[in-house]
């Protein structure tokens, strides 16, 4: 499948030249928008809203339009990201440590490792308690504990989670990964190991076209529908006030922050794979 295999060389690219955009001091809307313009410069499209996560935040920061927050000395920063072409969806994620905690760092670094290994030797044979075990055991083998309740997932055409979840710990199911696109995606945390919706985030996806009264509506549907069934965020709409009124109106859905239950600091590492006719290919 050649459109995965391009969108995760846009993806390899670019975390080669990401380490000179996550430091103190400088934009967290600047390191975003550089990525997303780099993913479209090269030939593709982001498969959702570059997620730049911070500390407890495990995922679904991504800045609004004029943010002016900046990294700061301490922060462990988690910069998750992925390339489409004509819809297959790449996804991958790298941890910054910008303080003491390299272990933490280490930790989900190791745990995707550890998973990656069982995924070479087994290929679609490999089983979910398989891949969750070697990640459960990478990380608590650092002091750390595994997110238990965000997971590695399939992916297909437009859809970034396409039902297969893939658990950051061992389950016991014997269910086989199989062929196709998947994602995996350890999270460790010196937290309690689990994440909780905080508050509104600025990522959103479109749930239905429902007709729409107002014209200002309207036209900003007309503008979402490109967007197709992938996410996508309020700096890349020309009306984002009014995404809200979607929301309520069960248009959009608008995915809430995931925070560490305890307020844990979560480091993440992600990598997409590729899984066909015996051979495994890590796309990103």
């Amino acid at each position: 499948m050649d459109e995965i295999i391009k969108a995760g060389k846009i993806c390899k690219e670019i975390k080669k030249k990401l380490p000179s955009f996550i430091k103190p001091d400088l934009s967290i809307l600047g390191a975003a928008e550089w990525i997303e313009a780099e993913i479209k410069k090269a030939g593709g499209l982001p498969s959702f809203p570059v997620n730049i996560s911070i500390n407890e935040i495990a995922a679904h920061f991504s800045p609004m339009p004029k943010y002016e927050g900046v990294f700061k000395q301490g922060d462990m920063v988690k910069v998750d990201f992925g390339a489409h072409i004509d819809g297959f969806p790449s996804d991958n994620a790298v941890s910054f440590d910008l303080g003491e905690n390299e272990e933490l760092f280490l930790a989900s670094k190791d745990a995707l490792a550890a998973a990656t290994e069982v995924i070479l030797s087994r290929g679609a044979d490999s089983t979910l308690s398989e891949i969750g075990s070697a990640i459960e055991k990478a990380i608590t083998t650092r002091g750390f504990n595994p997110i238990t309740n965000l997971t590695g997932h399939s992916i297909a055409q437009w859809n970034l989670h396409d039902g297969l979840s893939i658990l950051n710990y061992d389950s016991g199911s014997d269910r086989k990964i199989g062929e196709g696109i998947i994602a995996i995606e350890p999270f460790a945390t010196n937290g309690e190991g689990r994440v909780k919706n905080g508050q509104s985030s600025e990522i959103y996806r479109l749930v239905s076209r429902r007709p729409q009264r107002l014209p200002n509506l309207r036209k900003l549907v007309n503008e979402i529908v490109k967007f197709k069934t992938l996410p996508f965020c309020s700096r890349w709409v020309s009306k984002p006030e009014y995404l809200r009124m979607l929301v309520k109106s069960e248009t959009l859905h608008n995915y809430p922050l995931l925070v560490e239950v305890s307020g844990g600091m979560v480091s993440q590492a992600e990598d997409t794979f590729y899984i066909k006719d015996g051979k495994v290919t890590i796309v990103t």
